[in-house]
């Protein structure tokens, strides 16, 4: 299950409920996995964004030293 669902298997890890994972249903393995994916493409987004507004908010201060 680890190969076919990587994102869920991964949270999976962090938890103490490894030998349950093997006896969930495809179906809502296939779900949480991409529901796991699309979270954390969100969060890389964010997290450039985030590295963007620290690059303007650098430049204008650097701007204001010039």
């Amino acid at each position: 299950m680890c190969e076919l669902y990587p994102y869920l298997a991964e949270e999976v890890k962090k938890s103490m409920f490894k030998r349950e994972f093997g006896k969930m249903d495809d179906n809502k393995a296939r779900l949480l996995d991409e529901k796991i994916k699309k979270q954390r493409v969100q969060q890389m987004k964010v997290e450039l964004h985030r590295s963007d507004l620290g690059r303007e908010v650098t430049k204008a201060i650097m701007d204001l030293i010039d």
